[in-house]
């Protein structure tokens, strides 16, 4: 019941009832048809496929998480810790990094497939084409979650919600210096907020800030084990979302 209430969340949620508060009352309930198998050992089939399925799937988000904190630790040893590090000049970021907004996507263009869509929150959709080709180090820029970090998947669309961290072809950054970099700012690059009524960064605010430039050789060695750290990261997102289509599948 649970498997196929969940793969029918969309419908359930367009019989909502309320303008301004949209709730699910007993009426909509007892009347909301489902296609059930009757055959309970069927059911109890699907049900073991998709439990297992859902295991395999909490199983890589711990993964990442323990990954995530590895590259963490190791971002903390190579840049954070290093008896070296009062030694490194800083300069500011932007001349590493090309900062740039996305480009305006109305909602109203979002599709249930095709490339992933990253706005301020991370992923809000799907659409028909793609901006960037690699994986990108993405700051929210506008409204509650601005300063926020998000990471974007291989061929996305970056809206102008958020700003994005083009490395420079002339920089010493790698993709995964920055990645961890920026993930481990405490609070993002919110410092870097301006306005009250709406809160934005915008290009030149975030431009002012300071980012520590370590030798070329310590950054490309960081970077090949980051760079397994986060090749597995992304073998066990892209596994994950192959278990959802299967999910979705089984379920139709």
């Amino acid at each position: 019941l649970y498997y196929l209430l969940e793969a029918n969340k969309s419908r359930l949620i367009s019989s909502q009832t309320g303008s301004v508060f949209g709730s699910v009352n007993a009426t909509i309930l007892q009347n909301f048809k489902l296609l059930i198998p009757q055959d309970t050992d069927e059911q109890d089939r699907i049900a073991d496929i998709l439990g297992a399925i859902d295991e395999k799937i909490e199983l890589n988000r711990k993964m990442n998480e323990t990954l995530e904190q590895m590259g963490q630790a190791l971002f903390k040893k190579y840049f954070i810790t290093n008896p070296e590090a009062d030694q490194w000049l800083e300069d500011y970021i932007n001349t590493q990094v090309n900062i740039k907004y996305g480009k305006n996507l109305p909602t109203s263009k979002l599709k249930t497939d095709g490339y992933p869509v990253y706005g301020g929150n991370g992923r809000i959709g799907y659409f028909d084409e793609y901006i960037y080709e690699n994986q990108m180090v993405l700051v929210a820029c506008r409204g509650a979650a601005s300063g926020d970090v998000n990471l974007s998947e291989p061929k996305s669309f970056v809206t102008n919600n958020s700003l994005v961290l083009e490395i420079t072809k002339e920089s010493n950054f790698t993709y995964e210096y920055l990645r961890f970099y920026s993930l481990s700012r405490k609070n993002g690059y919110r410092e870097f907020v301006t306005g009250s009524a709406q809160p934005q960064i915008t290009i030149d605010s975030l431009a002012k800030c300071k980012i520590a430039l370590p030798s070329e050789n310590l950054i490309k060695e960081f970077s090949k084990v980051g760079h397994l750290i986060v090749s597995k990261i992304r073998f066990n997102e892209e596994e994950t979302q192959g278990n959802c289509f299967i999910f979705c599948v089984s379920l139709m």
